[in-house]
């Protein structure tokens, strides 16, 4: 009797395990290329829901559903007519941040177009991760330039840079270290392609930080970096 007790409570425990290691943690995941401008990125949310977002040279593709995890299996099932507003995070380089002893966060940024041409009047507005609401808004000189002072406790929103003609571009702050960014907004040229009522599954395996790989049909392992630190 007490062998069948132990039987069960391990048998427990290993599904428990097993449930925990087929769980992604909601999030951004970034795809591992950073020094080209083709790049994937997944949203995972608490309810099962995902969005999904890829820029390459050519086109932007997106799109958005429910995912499924089983069996170290990820399914993907696309909605329909899925209206998505481009905010992607491909834009800055940052080239300079250090520490501040005060409660403020500074950012100063050059904001220019591919050709090194500054744009005068691009927006620069910081908003709460899951709210629209404008905290702090500024506008970029002639030269292209602006800052924002914050406090520290904004960790966690979202900065956008918008400009009429050009792609939305967006930052997490994920620290407390004052930075210089300069930014590069490309013009709205690229088509738009929708996934509508596509079901993809993929081989799905962890790593370690909440990362994760996914093979594709041409078995390569695409690695994905957890950005919601």
């Amino acid at each position: 009797m007490k062998r069948i007790i132990y039987l069960l409570i391990f048998i427990i425990l290993l599904s428990n395990q097993f449930s925990f290691a087929q769980k992604i943690e909601p999030g951004r995941y970034v795809l591992n290329y950073p020094f080209s401008e083709y790049t994937q990125i997944y949203n995972f949310n608490k309810d099962s829901v995902f969005e999904f977002y890829e820029h390459t040279d050519i086109d932007i593709t997106i799109g958005k559903g429910k995912y499924i995890l089983k069996d170290s299996i990820l399914t993907l099932l696309y909605e329909s007519n899925y209206d998505y507003k481009i905010d992607p995070d491909l834009c800055y380089k940052i080239t300079n941040e250090y520490f501040t002893n005060s409660d403020k966060i500074t950012y100063s940024f050059k904001i220019t177009d591919d050709n090194d041409n500054p744009l005068e009047g691009a927006i620069v507005s910081l908003y709460k991760s899951n709210d629209r609401t404008t905290f702090i808004r500024s506008r970029t000189n002639a030269e292209g330039k602006t800052k924002l002072k914050f406090d520290k406790s904004y960790n966690g929103y979202i900065i956008n840079f918008t400009y009429v003609g050009y792609e939305t571009c967006g930052y997490l702050i994920s620290d407390s270290l004052s930075k210089a960014f300069e930014i590069i907004l490309k013009q709205l040229q690229k088509p738009v392609h929708y996934i509508n009522n596509k079901t993809l599954r993929f081989v799905f395996r962890f790593h370690e930080n909440n990362n994760f790989f996914i093979r594709d049909e041409w078995n390569h392992w695409s690695h994905f970096i957890y950005k919601n630190k």
